[in-house]
């Protein structure tokens, strides 16, 4: 009986060794004879599927981007028979794996700071008017390598009782933070914002109210949100007082993309910039890329203070930002110290950064 178990758990070893072998190749054939099938069935000029990754940079304020990106693509395979968008959401960490082994895909959903320019293709498309400057923010070497399609933004987060306590007068201090009239205050606002001094804390501590504000972003402050409907978690109000953020997504074509793949990917583009999909990105709580004719409106406090600012974003140049981050933060940390030379390259670096992403 026990070489007989032994003979089963052997053979079931070889079977899983098997699999593990054969079905890499199995599923790469499965997929060459659908784009044949496809191919068979359609008069398109082009026949099979074009893969699309959705590198998740952020998140919206609820909902997932990627189901968005499916209804796009859906859309769109209706239109062209035997041509298919294949989504495939990621994290950073799940990429840059993918990317170990040599994997690449046709097109790309990708967030700010994205560093692979190399995996990208130059973009020859009229873009529709856009907010703020972000139809500067992915330009590089004179050619467009990001379509932006979908932000999100920051808010001051509040804890409603320090408000009452303190009796603190908030849209008069948002006022003066986004007028400029805080300027005097304007190193203590750093500091708090880089956690050198003062009270003004980051995301985790606000959450566990070791501090009496912070900025966070719109799915933060909706999950806080959500916890307060459940009966968990403290009362906070959210306030509006900066047009900033470096939560975009782009869209881009891979550079191994087919040439006659080309023009779907293009359509697809230009689809998600249409004034109605780019409304729907509303019901997510982001803001549309593009300046839509409806000025982005919401209920929800969190996302209606988000949306006071959208309609002049400014952004940061999408691959320079990932060059300049850690020196950035390096040199802020020094210039707070007192150090007079780091100060200088902090201006320095902030006004190339600015600058490059076309901001006046």
């Amino acid at each position: 009986m026990q070489s007989r178990d032994k003979i089963i758990c052997a053979a079931m070893t070889l079977a899983i060794i098997a699999f593990m072998v054969l079905s890499p190749g199995y599923i790469a054939a499965h997929r060459r004879n659908l784009t044949q099938q496809y191919r068979q069935q359609s008069t398109e000029n082009y026949q099979g599927i074009i893969s699309l990754w959705h590198i998740v940079g952020f998140k919206s304020y609820q909902g997932s981007m990627g189901a968005w990106l499916e209804k796009a693509a859906a859309t769109l395979e209706k239109k062209h028979k035997g041509v298919y968008f294949e989504v495939e959401s990621m994290t950073f960490s799940d990429y840059e794996a993918r990317r170990e082994r040599g994997e690449k895909a046709d097109m790309y959903s990708f967030p700010l700071g994205w560093e692979y320019i190399e995996e990208l293709q130059p973009i020859d498309m009229t873009m529709p008017e856009m907010r703020g400057n972000m139809a500067d923010s992915c330009r590089y070497h004179g050619g467009v390598y990001g379509i932006p399609y979908a932000a999100s933004g920051y808010v001051l987060a509040v804890n409603s009782r320090i408000i009452q306590e303190k009796g603190l007068d908030m849209d008069m201090l948002c006022g003066m933070i986004r007028s400029g009239e805080a300027k005097a205050s304007g190193d203590e606002i750093i500091a708090c914002i880089y956690g050198a001094k003062g009270e003004l804390g980051d995301e985790e501590e606000f959450s566990k109210e070791k501090s009496w504000a912070a900025f966070i972003d719109a799915r933060t402050a909706g999950d806080m949100a959500r916890k307060v409907q459940s009966g968990k978690g403290f009362p906070f109000e959210a306030f509006s007082c900066t047009n900033y953020t470096n939560l975009v997504q782009y869209l881009g074509i891979g550079s191994g993309a087919e040439e006659e793949m080309r023009n779907y990917i293009l359509e697809f583009m230009q689809y998600v910039l249409s004034e109605d999909k780019q409304q729907s990105l509303m019901e997510l709580g982001l803001i549309p890329a593009v300046a839509t004719k409806n000025q982005p409106e919401s209920e929800t406090p969190a996302v209606g203070a988000m949306y006071e600012n959208s309609s002049q974003l400014a952004v940061p140049h999408c691959f320079l930002y990932a060059t300049y981050e850690d020196q950035l933060c390096q040199s802020a940390e020094k210039a707070l110290s007192g150090d007079e030379n780091a100060k200088k390259d902090l201006d320095l670096r902030l006004m190339e950064l600015v600058q490059g992403a076309g901001i006046k």
